[in-house]
């Protein structure tokens, strides 16, 4: 059985194929957008894809990616890669048999939860910071629900965001106050939804800002408020791939299920 996980990022994209259901057993591989072919980024990632297969066709494929699909699986909002409009992505990715395209902070919280299944009866909110800022939150005991933490407001009439708007957090996650912004995202998330547990990943993400955020929560969250402590992420940028493998793995037929050749 082969599956294979994409990952798609305003950076570039990776990408794994395997024969083992329960372990990866070769290393993902990861392309950095080429600027001259910068038209054709879905070619680069289709071209990726068939690399990581090596000519073998996959029983299930999973694809982690940052923005919106309509309900014929084409692009219709990337605010951070706009010229992705209109692609038919679902089309483009299909190898054989149609990938299921999920939200890349939502995989990489599955992913994330699975590491922790301890976690679950606290809850756990995931962040994912990158050239944009993706989140997911497992309620207490259930499932996971999507976010868009990245377009909070943290200032009304701070920096300008790719969104249209002013103030998001990650507009401000690229100036010099991003501890700040983000240690107010979190407090007002802390206030509005049940969650114990703070994991922190992406590109972005590091330990001297998580050690920042967890000194400025007390200070910016109203009094009383049960704050969780920041944690990094357990798979670190690679979380929204692993969740993209774990949903692939899921979604494969079992042996039973697939046709005979």
């Amino acid at each position: 059985m082969v599956t294979l996980a994409i990952d798609i990022g305003g950076s570039g994209a990776r990408a794994l194929a395997t024969d083992d259901p329960d372990a990866p057993g070769t290393e993902a591989r990861e392309l950095r957008w080429d600027r001259a072919r910068v038209d054709d980024e879905p070619g680069q990632v289709v071209e990726l894809a068939r690399s990581v297969l090596g000519g073998r066709v996959p029983d299930a494929v999973a694809v982690a990616f940052p923005g919106s699909l309509d309900a014929a699986g084409v692009v219709r909002r990337w605010p951070n890669r706009p010229w992705w409009t209109g692609v038919a992505l679902t089309a483009r990715l299909d190898f054989g048999v149609p990938p299921l395209v999920d939200d890349d902070a939502y995989l990489a919280a599955l992913a994330e939860l699975a590491a922790r299944p301890e976690a679950r009866p606290d809850g756990l909110f995931y962040l994912g910071l990158g050239t944009g800022v993706g989140g997911a939150w497992a309620q207490p005991g259930g499932g996971l629900v999507r976010c868009e933490p990245g377009h909070l407001i943290v200032r009304p009439d701070g920096e300008p965001c790719s969104c249209g708007r002013r103030g998001c957090l990650q507009a401000h996650l690229r100036t010099a106050d991003a501890a700040w912004a983000l240690a107010l995202a979190v407090a007002n998330l802390a206030e509005i939804c049940a969650f114990r547990r703070l994991v922190v990943g992406g590109g972005t993400s590091g330990p001297a800002l998580l050690r920042d955020v967890a000194e400025l929560l007390p200070r910016v969250a109203r009094p009383g408020t049960d704050l969780p402590r920041p944690e990094p992420a357990r798979h670190g940028a690679g979380s929204s791939l692993r969740g993209a493998l774990l949903a692939a793995r899921l979604r494969a037929p079992s042996c039973d299920e697939r046709t005979p050749t």
